[in-house]
This record gives C-alpha cells, sequence and structure tokens, in this order.
C-alpha cells in the first residue's frame, strides 16, 4: 500500500476523525472503495460509510463531509448504511469490501446491520435473478 493511502488511513484514525464521529454520534466508520485498491489516485476521493443507532441528516453528513476534507485535503463522499436511498448492493459491497476505522460498540451495531442486509439480500436473490436474466434478453 503507498504512503498517501496509508496516511490517509492513519488519519482516519487519529483523535481528529474519531471526535468528528463522536460529536456526530456514529457508531461505526468503514472506508471502501478506491482507496482499498490500486486504483486508488492522487485525486480520487475517500469513500465513508456509516451507521448510527440515531437517525443521520443530510446536514449532518455535509458536515462530517466537510470537517473530514479538511483534515484530509481531498474530497470526501459519506454514504449512511442505514439510509433507504442506499441502494442494496451498495451496502453488500461496503460489507464484504470494506475497512472498519472507527467502532464505539464492539460491532454490535455494524453486525447487526450486516445480518439485515444480508437476509433482505437473500430473500430477493430470485427477484434478482429474473430481473437481471429479463435485462438481457430484452436487449
Amino acid at each position: 500500500m503507498d504512503s498517501g493511502k496509508i496516511n490517509i488511513l492513519d488519519k482516519l484514525k487519529s483523535k481528529e476523525a474519531i471526535d468528528i464521529f463522536k460529536q456526530n454520534k456514529i457508531n461505526t466508520a468503514v472506508v471502501f472503495g478506491s482507496i482499498l485498491t490500486e486504483n486508488f489516485e492522487e485525486y480520487s476521493d475517500v469513500d465513508i460509510a456509516i451507521l448510527s443507532k440515531n437517525k443521520i441528516t443530510t446536514d449532518v453528513i455535509m458536515i462530517m463531509e466537510e470537517s473530514l476534507e479538511k483534515l484530509l485535503g481531498r474530497d470526501v463522499d459519506i454514504v449512511d448504511l442505514k439510509s433507504e436511498d442506499t441502494q442494496l448492493n451498495m451496502k453488500v459491497s461496503i460489507y464484504d469490501n470494506g475497512k472498519i476505522i472507527y467502532d464505539d460498540d464492539h460491532c454490535k451495531l455494524y453486525n447487526l446491520d450486516y445480518m439485515e442486509v444480508e437476509r433482505v439480500y437473500k430473500e430477493n436473490e430470485t427477484f434478482r435473478f429474473f430481473r437481471e436474466r429479463d435485462l438481457i434478453f430484452d436487449e
């Protein structure tokens, strides 16, 4: 892993970042996306998924993004894993490939949400199969 990525990940685990998560009542923060791959570049943004027992408003997400952007010196995109707007496939990908950078409850909320996402994903497996098949044959 190159030093730029290591520096960013270290900053995300720093007291400053932890304070940002705590101030906004975040229980778990997970980094995902290009920062965990070879595709991360000088101008890549940093993708972070958050979980909270509390409802997270768009305003809170924007404040957190701004604070973390100042800390990291680059764009940050935050996704709320509890939001209905976050697509199921994205949630599954984050849970499968993401890396926890902050947690304040020994992953209790993370594990509960993971199990719920997995349950919903499996319940909809047949639907996804037929929907993908329909899309392929419609072309």
